[in-house]
């Protein structure tokens, strides 16, 4: 036992000696791994910014139409967009707002101001809408509003250094996607392809979908359809017993029975209610 005991303190010390350069290789693994992720995130936020400063001043024709932009430019300009959050897009139509631009990048027109100092305007579309009158004032037009809004929606909530590299999708112009659908023809693969085949379909399908609607229904109650699609009504006469006869005379003598019972004085039934 003495011999045992001993030992223990050596072959721990050992243990601890072997164990040591692992723990040492894990901590600075787990280091090296976090300063990495910071790094790239750090490269991720300065590539925003820098985008940001040249989307402000951006397009670089003053005469440029958001509608039909440089494709040049509309490239490079959702190629930046890759690694932009919505806040990161919101942040990019805040700066141009300050320079007196439309919100939406591809845009050299100023913003539209309002004619008023509330804070708060009122709308008259679809009912009543109370609205702020700085989200009024930052775009030029409707149009370029739904333009910018079109490509914000594409853009991935999650922080660009967390996202997966398939996740860093480019997204699409609103009036390139529009020009796209007007252009497709039934035969072309893809979402085009498949829009234009539930364009080719049949204008009766409609009709036959009712008809097989109106048959569903008429089995879902028990009826039968024919070939015809007609539905046949089966007329049956509903014969009910007739109620009895009522005996008037025992109806009476129950009455002055149950009469003469409520009207006795515990168990006493006075005279005259007796002789009835």
């Amino acid at each position: 036992m003495s011999s045992a005991q001993s030992a223990s303190p050596e072959s721990e010390t050992v243990a601890r000696t072997y164990d040591l350069p692992s723990i040492r290789d894990r901590n600075r693994d787990n280091a090296i791994h976090h300063a990495t992720m910071l790094q790239e995130r750090k490269d991720i936020e300065l590539q925003i910014l820098t985008s940001i400063e040249t989307l402000i001043e951006s397009p670089s024709s003053q005469s440029a139409d958001p509608a039909h932009p440089n494709a040049t430019e509309a490239s490079h300009f959702t190629t930046l967009l890759k690694v932009f959050q919505p806040s990161d897009y919101d942040s990019l139509i805040q700066e141009r707002n300050i320079n007196g631009k439309c919100g939406y990048a591809l845009c050299s027109r100023p913003r539209r101001l309002q004619n008023t100092n509330a804070n708060f305007r009122i709308l008259r579309k679809k009912g009543l809408q109370i609205v702020p009158r700085a989200q009024l004032e930052q775009f030029c037009s409707e149009d370029c509003a739904k333009r910018a809004v079109y490509v914000k929606v594409q853009l991935d909530d999650q922080p660009a250094w967390m996202r997966a590299p398939c996740h860093n999708i480019q997204p699409v112009l609103f009036d390139a996607s529009r020009t796209s659908w007007q252009n497709r023809t039934p035969s072309e693969g893809g979402l085009f392809g498949l829009k234009g085949n539930i364009d080719s379909l049949d204008k009766d399908d409609h009709t036959g979908r009712r008809a097989t609607d109106a048959r569903n229904l008429a089995l879902e109650r028990g009826d039968r359809c024919d070939s015809s699609g007609l539905v046949d009504v089966a007329l049956r006469e509903n014969h009910q017993p007739l109620a009895p006869c009522i005996d008037l005379e025992s109806m009476l003598s129950g009455l002055r029975v149950s009469e003469a019972t409520t009207s006795s004085i515990e168990g006493y039934v006075p005279k005259d209610i007796a002789k009835v």
